[in-house]
């Protein structure tokens, strides 16, 4: 049984357009960036991990399917010292593409 989406009028904020999203967590992101407090590192593992659940909720609002990959033995390879060293990236960004790649491949 298919459900109606909500009126414009009744929808959150996060499920209008995926520009106004994008925008929206920019503005999340800035207005919370005080590094010198002690929480520092636990607001910004809350804050990606509220953004990832956020962003897997909406995604089939907008015919996205998503899924889980774990970014398990990412950063401890030779692959991934290859792609640094080709593409001139550093090791967050090459684990990112790696896990990237190896959601693609599972699909």
């Amino acid at each position: 049984m298919a459900v109606d989406p909500p009126s414009p009028s009744r929808r959150s904020p996060w499920s209008r357009s995926p520009q106004w999203l994008a925008n929206g967590l920019k503005l999340m992101w800035v207005r919370g960036g005080d590094k010198g407090h002690e929480n520092y590192n636990h607001k910004v593992m809350v804050f990606r991990s509220s953004i990832i659940e956020r962003i897997a909720l909406k995604a089939p609002l907008y015919s996205i399917r998503a899924g889980y990959v774990s970014p398990k033995g990412t950063t401890n390879s030779e692959e991934h010292n290859e792609l640094m060293r080709k593409y001139r990236l550093d090791r967050h960004t090459a684990s990112a593409h790696l896990t990237a790649l190896r959601g693609l491949k599972h699909q």
